[in-house]
């Protein structure tokens, strides 16, 4: 410390203006009405020799002391260790991922997008996404950015917000969104039974279809918004029933233990050069008015022609009421402008009704199998509603539904969900 300095000044960086923080040598430390709280005091005839300067700050961690300005500066911790922040490419859609470590004192996410034509990052987020306050475990998340046109080149960057309104930038990552239909059409759950009790048997189908002959590299098991690591395959092992008949299969034992829920669990299907072609179980609606230009419609006709699967022949279910198998969209292509048609199908068994599902909450509106308005065949277990000419529905991704019920008033697991008894 200088013995000709008439001041020692500590600054605190401040959120809210006029919140007491902490205490410096018994005089109150407040933000003043700016970011920076400062406190001064006179050090006229202080010796030319070491002295020790006790700062007792609440929430804060101290930095070094700069000997040349004598200025003792404080700022909060970062809220968050980042592992790892990706921009996957797809069919009219980049999936933005990251992953912490740890986070402390953490409000939340924004995202921040910029093209090569134009070099300004905007935030492309509506709200806030959620952080996990302070904590030391791993979390995933995700965003699916819809709003983006065919072939152009996107950057992305995080902000990290702390409670306190501090902030820290990602690096920045890249993607270029590419033409064409989700090639994962249907999926669900066959020959699955599981109760908290005893446990049981788990296996998802879903029908992956590529007319291109573009090669489908991966399904990929997504649990609460997280990649799992597992994944269904088409090889005739381990549960699958024929290699190459475009029905990817996953089996697995479950143990006792799993809570009694219904878990929304997702698939998520790529190509051999990464490309997102397909997430099930959601509606896309793209932002791209020229979505789809160089893609035709997979309409049930092509499906029954094309793949020979008789999903209910792979049902071995111990459930004494009706069941959904498997659902999806077909002769479906949506923009919120010039609209467009959703086909929304379910393979049900034992069903005297099926109701549509918006978000989990009943619609009053059936699906039929009566061969009529875009139904297959009358009586083949598959389920049609189907929307025509739809209009301003905006940008996002839809989770759509059903739920069946028999003859005597029972009803199944509501679709898409997992069920454990």
């Amino acid at each position: 410390m200088n013995a000709t300095s008439s001041l020692i000044s500590f600054y605190y960086d401040m959120q809210a203006p006029g919140n007491l923080i902490g205490s410096v040598s018994g005089f109150p430390v407040t933000a003043g009405g700016t970011n920076d709280a400062v406190v001064n005091w006179d050090t006229t005839g202080l010796t030319a020799t070491s002295h020790i300067v006790i700062v007792d700050i609440t929430d804060a961690v101290p930095m070094e002391c700069d000997e040349s300005n004598n200025n003792a500066r404080t700022e909060y911790m970062l809220p968050v260790e980042l592992d790892e922040f990706t921009a996957n490419a797809g069919y009219g859609l980049v999936l933005l991922e990251w992953t912490t470590q740890t986070e402390t004192d953490h409000l939340g996410w924004n995202l921040y997008r910029a093209t090569d034509a134009d070099q300004t990052f905007r935030k492309i987020n509506v709200e806030m996404i959620p952080g996990a306050g302070t904590s030391a475990i791993p979390k995933h998340y995700s965003y699916t950015d819809l709003t983006v046109d065919i072939g152009m080149i996107y950057h992305y960057y995080l902000e990290s917000v702390s409670y306190t309104g501090d902030t820290e930038h990602s690096e920045t990552v890249s993607a270029t969104p590419v033409d064409g239909r989700s090639k994962l059409l249907a999926a669900g759950f066959l020959d699955t039974h599981i109760t908290t009790e005893s446990g049981g048997r788990l296996t998802i189908a879903a029908l992956v279809i590529d007319p291109s002959e573009s090669r489908v590299e991966s399904v990929e098991i997504y649990f609460d918004g997280i990649p799992t690591g597992l994944h269904l395959h088409d090889d005739g092992q381990d549960g699958d029933i024929a290699a190459g008949n475009h029905l990817y299969t996953f089996r697995a034992e479950v143990g006792p233990g799993v809570p009694a829920s219904e878990m929304l669990i997702e698939l998520v299907a790529r190509d051999s050069d990464g490309v997102i072609i397909g997430v099930w179980p959601r509606l896309i609606v793209h932002g791209d008015s020229e979505m789809w230009s160089y893609s035709a419609p997979y309409s049930m006709n092509t499906l029954h022609q094309d793949i020979n699967v008789d999903l209910f022949t792979m049902v071995e279910t111990s459930s004494d009421g009706p069941t959904i198998l498997a659902g999806g969209f077909l002769d479906t292509g949506i923009l919120p402008t010039s609209g467009g048609d959703i086909l929304f199908v379910v393979w049900s068994t034992e069903a005297e009704s099926v109701e549509l599902l918006y978000a989990g909450l009943n619609t009053g509106l059936y699906l039929h199998d009566d061969g009529l308005d875009g139904d297959w065949a009358a009586g083949d277990l598959i389920h049609t509603i189907r929307f025509v000419g739809v209009r301003d529905l905006p940008v996002g991704s839809y989770l759509l539904g059903a739920i069946a019920t028999d003859c005597t008033g029972k009803t199944s697991t509501a679709y898409p969900y997992l069920a454990v008894e």
